[in-house]
């Protein structure tokens, strides 16, 4: 089966049309229908640990990503269309940032992790 067959498929099996949608977007960077499942069940791990805030799950799906080589244009669509709440794709972004800028995925991660907690959390003032 191709990758478009099988992405055909999997909309025919199941009502999640916005899924279907995200998948359709990553395959549009060229990611296969395996890598996409990859990332999805990357994502899904992620989205499952309830000892994680979603800043730290957006942080750890770009690391991730970072780490799979796949293309800038890849990596960007799997931080994209894979969010898990609002305010995490502000650390997803600053992870960017710093490995676009040369750091390692793992500095990057470390870097980040140490600015988000900097950074006051709402309804919390620096003491």
């Amino acid at each position: 089966m191709t990758t478009k067959q099988k992405l055909t498929l999997y909309e025919g099996l199941t009502d999640a049309e916005s899924r279907a949608d995200k998948f359709r977007a990553l395959m549009n960077t060229g990611l296969s229908w395996n890598k996409v499942m990859d990332s999805f069940d990357q994502y899904a791990a992620l989205e499952a640990d309830e000892a994680m805030k979603a800043t730290e799950k957006a942080t750890a799906l770009a690391k991730w990503a970072d780490k799979q080589g796949y293309t800038d244009k890849q990596k960007a669509a799997v931080k994209d269309q894979l969010k898990f709440f609002t305010i995490a794709p502000a650390d997803a972004a600053r992870n960017d940032a710093l490995t676009g800028a040369g750091l390692t995925a793992e500095d990057a991660y470390t870097l980040t992790e140490a600015f988000r907690k900097l950074t006051p959390q709402e309804g919390h003032e620096n003491v």
